[in-house]
């Protein structure tokens, strides 16, 4: 009898407890963000308004069905489905991961440029960024293999990582390797990075003249000033059969433009 009550008060001592902190946690200002990631885990990602939407792939989704490429999400809900829905989204533009640090280089890089272009849709690649080699030797393996060609889109640089190195050493390697492409392509790269990152090491005066692609997750708007913005890394596309990045353009069409290779 006595073993029975001492678990009851166990039982009635947790709902109490249990209650208390999420009465706690519904009061802090914490909340809104709580609920934004229990949402970003338990449910699909909603599609942000856009007129133009794009993807970012590797050889982690290994062979894709270019010819079925698609959004489809819940016209209400504006949840993306795994399978078709009352709205469809079409991708506009494919970034491939072209090549990593001074030797590294995607395995799908070629045969994905030559299935996004045929299947009609806009050719882009990225560098991830190393901290291993110089930014010349990193700026020359991306022009050898990242297959650019006028009506591409811009040159795009992955920066996530900072190191042993200071915030001065960081945005110096970055911004030799941005000149390097520049100067190649006769085009501004976009900088790919988090709002986080962006805000703590890239927000200075010699950086205002790039164009930011922002990743934010779980999140209304991203927290940092961009022209695209990759809102999801867990997006459903036909074609594919794993998770993949999806990208939202956040100005109009028409300026959509100003971001293509024209040399």
């Amino acid at each position: 009898m006595r073993k029975k009550k001492l678990i009851i008060s166990a039982i009635i001592i947790t709902i109490v407890v249990s209650t208390v902190a999420v009465v706690a946690v519904m009061n802090s200002r914490h909340f809104p963000m709580i609920a934004r990631y229990i949402d970003y885990i338990f449910y699909s990602p909603k599609l942000p308004e856009s007129e133009v939407y794009g993807i970012d792939i590797s050889a982690y989704q290994k062979d894709i069905e270019w010819d079925k490429i698609g959004i489809n999400y819940d016209i209400f809900t504006r949840r993306i489905q795994r399978d078709k829905s009352s709205g469809r989204k079409s991708v506009d533009f494919a970034i491939a991961k072209a090549t990593e640090g001074a030797t590294l280089t995607d395995k799908y890089v070629e045969i994905n440029r030559e299935a996004i272009r045929k299947a009609g849709i806009k050719y882009g690649a990225y560098h991830f960024f190393s901290l291993a080699s110089t930014a010349a030797d990193q700026a020359q393996n991306f022009l050898q293999n990242a297959g650019l060609k006028k009506g591409d889109l811009a040159p795009i640089l992955d920066v996530e990582n900072i190191g042993k190195l200071s915030a001065d050493e960081l945005r110096t390697m970055v911004l030799e390797w941005l000149d390097i492409v520049e100067r190649h392509y006769k085009c501004k790269p976009l900088i790919y990075t988090s709002a986080s990152f962006r805000n703590k090491y890239l927000n200075t005066k010699e950086f205002e003249p790039y164009s930011f692609w922002i990743g934010h997750y779980a999140v209304d708007e991203p927290a940092s000033d961009c022209d695209f913005w990759q809102f999801t890394d867990r997006g459903f596309v036909d074609g594919i059969g794993e998770y993949v990045d999806i990208d939202a353009f956040r100005r109009q069409r028409k300026e959509f433009n100003k971001f293509i290779i024209n040399h």
